[in-house]
Formats: structure tokens, sequence, C-alpha cells
């Protein structure tokens, strides 16, 4: 369990092992993202933000399948929730988005 807040950057790591909820705010676009440290029945929650600015663009971590693309405009939480089996994060379902 827990919160792990993600520093931007163009291709942040998000690491599994400090906390369940991977929350991100972009500032710029992410061209590529990696899930590290994720263990095998973890549920994961992902919390992409997009700043004041808005319409930056975000590539999901290639082991996270069945994610939904991020709405763009400014100031929106994207909210989606994964379950990973030891291989890959599974979508539980579409992503949820709003400020």
């Amino acid at each position: 369990s827990g919160l792990n807040t993600v520093t931007f950057s163009a291709t942040p790591t998000f690491d599994a092992s400090l906390g369940n909820t991977q929350k991100i705010t972009l500032t710029a676009n992410v061209t590529s993202s990696t899930l590290s440290n994720a263990t095998a029945g973890q549920f994961l929650a992902f919390d992409i933000i997009e700043d004041a600015t808005g319409a930056w663009t975000f590539v999901w971590p290639t082991t996270v399948k069945g994610a939904d693309a991020i709405t763009t405009t400014a100031n929106t939480h994207n909210r989606q929730w994964f379950y990973y089996d030891g291989t890959n994060a599974w979508s539980l379902g579409s992503m949820k988005s709003g400020t």
C-alpha cells in the first residue's frame, strides 16, 4: 500500500515497491515509461495528472496492458487500476478522468 509520487521526467520509472498508487503530474510529454519492482498479485493504481497547461501526452510502460489513453484537458486526473500477474500489469477497468 502507499503512494509513490514520481518526479516528472520524459522517461519516468514507476517503482511499485514504493507504493501501490503511482502518481505523476505531467509538465511536458512522457515519451516512454517503465514499471519496476512489481510483485505477482499486486494491485496498482495510476493517477496521471495534467498540469494547468494540459495537452501533454503519456506513453504507458510496455508491461502495462489494456491501459486507456489519457485525457489531456488541463488539471485533469486520469486514474486506472491494474493487476500485476508477475509479467504484466493488466487493466481492471476503464480510465476514470476528472478534476
